[in-house]
């Protein structure tokens, strides 16, 4: 899942930035937050599996694995789209579940005021 995961990333992060660099920036920095907080997570995966040279090295390339295919393979809109969709809903639920301390251990405020701040970076590049 990991693989087909990072896999996807890179397709989609081919994709984005072949149509608008800006785009792409405010892309990746999301997507290599949630890596950072994949990485994370995948200590919890059983130890024969985590220490497997070779599972070590497929994940590692599994990104630039996607990078490769979306440059040797033209997707049609609705598959981009679909996976971007996927992407962005796997990317939230993850900061949901993962990032945003549970009960009073943190202040949803700032994760709020991180989304708004986002959200107007984003909006900024509508005029720009």
């Amino acid at each position: 899942a990991f693989f087909l995961y990072h896999v996807t990333i890179g397709i989609v992060l081919v994709s984005i930035l072949s149509v608008d660099l800006t785009t792409g920036v405010f892309f990746y920095v999301p997507i290599l937050l949630h890596t950072i907080f994949g990485s994370i997570a995948l200590k919890e995966v059983h130890g024969r599996v985590r220490e497997n040279r070779v599972v070590k090295i497929v994940l590692s390339l599994s990104t630039l694995l996607g990078v490769a295919l979306a440059l040797l393979i033209v997707l049609p809109e609705l598959a981009y789209h679909s996976l971007l969709g996927f992407i962005v809903g796997a990317s939230l639920y993850v900061f949901i579940v993962d990032a945003i301390p549970r009960e009073r251990k943190g202040e949803p405020s700032f994760f709020v005021l991180g989304v708004a701040l986002y959200g107007l970076f984003i909006a900024a590049t509508w005029f720009l």
